[in-house]
């Protein structure tokens, strides 16, 4: 693992918005619409992050996993390969990268509790995990956000509650492409400056209702005045930075999107109806190539038997 990050794979591993916005092809033309996709993605991180918590690992281990999902998916479509393996077969990864372990059949075990129609087992796990593997050119070290935000406000002097709140918008930027696209450290002020907006709204609001205006000067300074300083002393730390503002005003502005909207989040039943009808014609209802019907077929795919090829990526290239 290379200690700058500059000089990482990880480096060479970000993505234009033209390259998101032209991947999945052919998901596109069997019917899922960009919305739909996203709709898609966003409700297998949150499965990612459930299934961590349930698991009791890092938290780090959910944010790498959620990488290696997108970045799988620049490259496949969930008509050929399905989701419901994939992001398992992403914690499993992602545990062993940042080192917080769980063995195979514990998280088969842990997935059947929180998915008991969870239809695979073991053997489709490991092969799946040599599938991600290839796809992502083994590269599993992710550079996240996490240390350059603990650097930043310690940094700043931004402690509770702005600091909390940062930690909360990282983990939520998750839900976005933002680390596929920008380096880790602009991610991590982005983050700072969209959870410094939350807090300034909040606490402008509280001391409205603390006190009519013309007495607020008599008060001593409460939590909620003491939070509008702290947020108007980070302008000045920003503009000390050497960084491109723009770029993070830019990332700050797809974080503040992503709450304004609030895409509606997916139940399992939806998310299943979407992914059936897009790989009923790849091989038995609700799983694609990979779903209990076609577990033998499946089995044979992965080895090279019914491919012709040896690597277990050769299964899934049409």
């Amino acid at each position: 693992m290379a200690a700058n990050f500059w000089e990482s794979n990880s480096a060479k591993t970000f993505v234009s918005k033209h390259r998101l916005l032209n991947s999945q092809l052919e998901d596109r033309v069997r019917g899922l619409t960009e919305e739909n996709l996203q709709q898609i993605k966003i409700h297998f991180i949150n499965s990612i992050s459930e299934l961590v918590k349930y698991c009791k690992l890092r938290q780090r281990v959910a944010a790498t996993a959620s990488i290696y999902f997108r970045r799988f998916y620049l490259r496949n479509c969930f008509c050929f390969v399905d989701p419901r393996l994939v992001y398992v077969g992403c914690v499993f990864l992602a545990s062993k990268a940042e080192e917080s372990l769980v063995n195979a059949r514990h998280l088969v075990a842990f997935i059947k509790k929180l998915r008991p129609s969870w239809p695979y087992d073991v053997k489709h796990l490991l092969d799946i995990e040599m599938v991600i593997m290839e796809d992502l050119d083994f590269t599993l070290i992710v550079y996240s956000p996490y240390r350059p935000l603990k650097l930043f406000l310690h940094d700043a002097g931004l402690a509770q509650p702005l600091g909390q709140r940062s930690w909360a918008v990282l983990n939520d930027s998750y839900r976005t492409s933002v680390s596929l696209m920008h380096p880790p450290h602009l991610v991590a002020l982005a983050c700072i400056i969209v959870a410094a907006g939350m807090l300034r709204r909040e606490a402008a609001a509280s001391v409205e209702a603390e006190a009519p205006a013309a007495m607020q000067a008599e008060l001593p300074p409460g939590p909620a005045q003491q939070t509008l300083a702290a947020v108007d002393q980070l302008n000045g730390w920003l503009e000390g930075l050497d960084v491109d503002l723009d770029k993070v005003y830019e990332i700050s502005t797809e974080l503040i999107t992503m709450y304004e909207e609030r895409r509606n989040t997916l139940t399992a039943d939806e998310c299943n109806k979407l992914l059936d009808a897009v790989q009923v014609n790849t091989g038995g209802s609700g799983a694609g190539m990979t779903g209990p019907a076609t577990a033998s077929a499946y089995s044979q795919l992965v080895t090279g038997g019914m491919g012709g090829g040896t690597a277990p990526m050769a299964a899934f290239r049409r």
